[in-house]
């Protein structure tokens, strides 16, 4: 979960998912399934930051 919700506080800041992947130490692919699974959820930054 906690990789997932830096997915998320690094995509609102702007980063690329290749730039998301690398700081997460996680391949592009796992970005790209994180971040589709959160917006099915309907799921953003702000909804998981607390």
């Amino acid at each position: 979960m906690r990789k997932i919700k830096e997915v998320l506080r690094l995509q609102a800041l702007g980063l690329s998912q290749r730039q998301i992947a690398l700081s997460c130490a996680v391949g592009q692919a796992t970005v790209s399934d994180y971040l589709k699974a959160t917006e099915t959820a309907g799921l953003k930054w702000a909804d998981v930051a607390d």
